[in-house]
């Protein structure tokens, strides 16, 4: 199964209340989203605060989400 088909997969899993694909698509995310934040921050603590918030309003907004492919 290639990446993009195995985040739909683990996005609709989350939707219907899988915790567990909840936190695989956070680890999934968190590592690319750290280095992103940090090379704009170049502050440890900042973008771990950025990168925490981030992941919070992704869980949220994944009941919000028309197509899972998006």
């Amino acid at each position: 199964m290639d990446q993009q088909k195995y985040q739909v997969e683990l996005i609709k899993r989350a939707r219907c209340g899988d915790k567990a694909s909840l936190e695989e698509l956070a680890t999934l995310a968190r590592e690319r989203l750290r280095t992103y934040v940090y090379r704009m921050t170049q502050e440890d603590s900042l973008t771990q605060d950025i990168v925490q918030e981030t992941l919070f309003e992704m869980c949220k907004a994944l009941g919000k989400l028309k197509s899972n492919e998006r």
